[in-house]
């Protein structure tokens, strides 16, 4: 069942699929409103902005929330002051406060239409003298000067169940899909580029930026923002610093009694959290558990019912949702840039319950940063925190691999070879001795034109292995740059010795050649002006009018290759008579490989479900009846369903907003996602229930020696 938000903004696409590559100052991953946040404070910046959504603005967690604006962390105020100090604590309502006002007032200088009502909110508690309550006024009284001690609660609320409260003035509320949509129009007005149903597919970091692939285009950026709550699988370093929840939500009309407009939530662990969203419904929500304990719909509706029962209230409920939430080690968002990246990829996620003010927040953080500007409250959400900035960077630390390191010295052997069968060819470099001019300009155009060629080979092997060697070595995109000028200047200087050597009215007339290879000569001089234009179309790829073209121009480069290769085989005077034949052989094989690798990495698409190797994924014994069994299979996350003699398998990660499968409950041949109730064909893998509308991949599986092997 959809969440009440989508009524009156139903999940529909409202921005353009990304079909093309485009360069960006910044790139923004996720169209939550983390992602729109960070995008709009990115483009305030001056950054040219790309935002990228996987599936529709506002139609993951966002669209599952209860939306109040409140500056309070989702993480008891008395344990972030024992832990970090009372300054600390004050810091960090100074920044929710500054990001409360902040969203406030761009709804309204925006004029956002997102039924935005100022209200205050209530932290209650049932009980008299609560320990916790007077724990949390004890710390918050410091930190906040907009907060009161409501000792008698019943009279201010109009709940009789409301004994004592804190009360924090200056809260809100509002509708968080119409709030992200709205923004996201006023962005894409003015010059941001939103595009939706276009979720990256795969990374590649370098020194100058990031390449963020899609299925239909790339986005290259100078840096990347990660807003996708729980970060992706190339990020796994920061999904381990994360507590996976889910929380419960229903909605209703209000009978009795009428309580006062606002917002509030509970002493209780797990706390329940309520709101109107009008004069007579509200959005009641709790029951909270572990990724890993998940209950139905029905058994939360029940707890709720009970809640609002306990709280003395009477509501006809019609709706039931839930939303996924992510937890750090002591309750507050990270916003920083990740480590190991050379401050590339900025990364806002670990808000808790309170995705509206703290991922506004981080997200608005995350977009500074990433466009090159400071943030006032940056530093109270740094990595360094908590020490995970350590922990991420001893990981990758480890996971380098040692002998990476042999392949520059490959790299430098197979620059020494040509220049050795040069001169071995020559009787060595004897040959230097006594050489008047002319013939010393004549030699030294030929070891010239041998080393622009192998320069221009080189370039093509290491953009064959990018991707790899990117892991490998994060500024190998810098050095095939750089490589790729010194090419040019070689190539440049190559026939500048000949004209030197014979004169240039001598070369004009080509009689230096038999005529049946002036042909080559000509082909020679194409190749030059056509690096010369690949060269330049690299250094001007910033330019508006070639942002989207310059890397189909870059890839005349292999037809550079073919030229030169063809040029150099027939005018080389001992390219065919010497080992620079067998040289010469390499670089043409090897050559193709590269262009067939290319064209494979550019048509391949993700891998066929039904073929493949078996790979045991459980035991029979394992998988129960009607229950969803976690599997991982080389990597890939895989749940498992059982279906009498039949097994089942499809990947656990939703395909909407990345929820476990495998945590969900299985009925009548479909299995349900946990946190927002998508349902999938167990047969098909096809979508049988909303949001989700992108089928989910199924897996070929077999029974063999009481295992269950599924065929990635």
């Amino acid at each position: 069942m959809s969440s009440i938000w989508f009524e009156a903004a139903p999940d529909r696409r409202r921005h353009p699929v990304l079909n093309a590559s485009v360069d960006a100052d910044v790139v923004v991953i996720g169209g939550g409103i983390v992602g729109v946040m960070a995008a709009w404070r990115a483009s305030r910046a001056g950054a040219r902005v790309v935002l990228l959504e996987q599936n529709r603005l506002a139609g993951g967690d966002t669209g599952y929330t209860t939306a109040m604006l409140t500056r309070v962390p989702d993480t008891r105020a008395a344990d972030l002051r024992k832990r970090y100090g009372a300054d600390f604590l004050k810091r960090v309502f100074e920044a929710t406060s500054a990001a409360q006002a902040e969203i406030i007032g761009l709804i309204r200088s925006e004029r956002i239409a997102c039924d935005l009502r100022e209200c205050p909110t209530y932290f209650f508690s049932a009980r008299e003298k609560d320990p916790v309550l007077r724990a949390e006024w004890e710390a918050i009284k410091e930190a906040d000067p907009r907060a009161s001690f409501i000792p008698d609660a019943r009279a201010e609320t109009g709940c009789p169940s409301f004994i004592e409260a804190i009360r924090f003035d200056g809260e809100a509320r509002f509708h968080a899909r119409k709030f992200v949509l709205g923004l996201a129009e006023r962005l894409a007005s003015g010059g941001v580029r939103v595009y939706e149903e276009s979720g990256a597919s795969g990374y590649a970091f370098g020194p100058d930026g990031v390449t963020v692939r899609t299925e239909r285009g790339d986005v290259r950026a100078k840096r990347m923002v990660g807003a996708t709550g729980m970060p992706g699988a190339a990020f796994k370093d920061a999904q381990a610093l994360l507590v996976p929840r889910v929380s419960y939500v229903v909605s209703g009309t209000l009978a009795s009694p009428a309580m006062t407009d606002a917002n509030y939530w509970n002493t209780e662990e797990p706390y329940d959290y309520f709101r109107y969203v009008d004069g007579k419904t509200i959005v009641l929500g709790g029951a909270d558990r572990d990724g890993g304990a998940t209950i139905g719909l029905k058994e939360a509706e029940k707890i709720l019912k009970d809640v609002l029962t306990k709280l003395g209230m009477t509501a006809a409920v019609d709706r039931a949702w839930s939303g996924g939430l992510y937890f750090t080690a002591d309750g507050l968002p990270y916003a920083d840039a990740f480590p190991g990246k050379d401050g590339r990829v900025f990364i806002a996620t670990g808000f808790g319950g309170n995705g509206m003010v703290m991922g506004s927040l981080s997200g608005m953080i995350a977009g500074a940063l990433a466009a090159g500007a400071k943030h006032p409250h940056a530093d109270v959400f740094r990595f360094a925190r908590t020490g995970a900035d350590k922990k991420m960077t001893s990981a990758k630390a480890r996971g380098l691999p040692a002998w990476r390191w042999l392949l520059p010295l490959a790299y430098l052997a197979v620059l020494a070879v040509p220049g050795w069968i040069f001169f071995a060819s020559r009787g060595g470099l004897d040959l230097l001795d006594g050489a008047d001019a002319k013939t010393a300009r004549l030699l030294t155009f030929s070891l010239l034109g041998l080393y622009a060629f192998t320069l221009v080979w080189a370039q093509a092997m290491i953009g064959s292995q990018m991707p790899r060697l990117r892991r490998l070595f994060p500024r190998v995109e810098t050095f095939h740059r750089a490589q790729g000028v010194f090419a040019l200047v070689f190539a440049l200087a190559h026939p500048s010795f000949l004209i030197t050597g014979l004169g240039f009215s001598e070369y004009l007339k080509l009689e230096f050649v038999a005529p049946d290879n002036r042909i080559f000569v000509l082909l020679g001089d194409l190749q030059l002006l056509l690096l010369m234009t690949t060269a330049a179309t690299a250094l001007l790829m910033r330019a508006k009018w070639l942002e989207t073209r310059w890397h189909l121009i870059h890839y005349a480069n292999y037809a550079v290759f073919a030229m030169v290769w063809t040029h150099s085989w027939f005018l080389g005077s001992d390219v065919r008579f010497t080992p620079l034949k067998w040289l010469w052989l390499f670089y043409a094989a090897t050559f193709v490989g590269a262009v067939a690798l290319r064209i494979s990495r550019a048509r391949r698409k993700l891998p066929d479900a039904s073929s493949g190797a078996w790979s045991v994924a459980a035991k029979v014994s394992d998988v129960e009846e009607g229950k969803a069994f976690c599997a991982v299979v080389e990597g890939r996350e895989i749940a498992i369903v059982r279906a009498g003699e039949k097994f089942h398998a499809l990947d656990n990660v939703c395909s909407h907003a990345g929820g476990p499968l495998c945590k969900g409950p299985v009925a009548g041949g479909e299995i349900e996602c946990p946190w927002h109730q998508s349902r999938f064909s167990l047969e098909t893998g096809a979508v049988t229930q909303g949001p989700a509308f992108r089928p989910q991949r199924r897996y070929e599986t077999r029974v063999k020696n009481d295992a269950v092997e599924v065929r990635l």
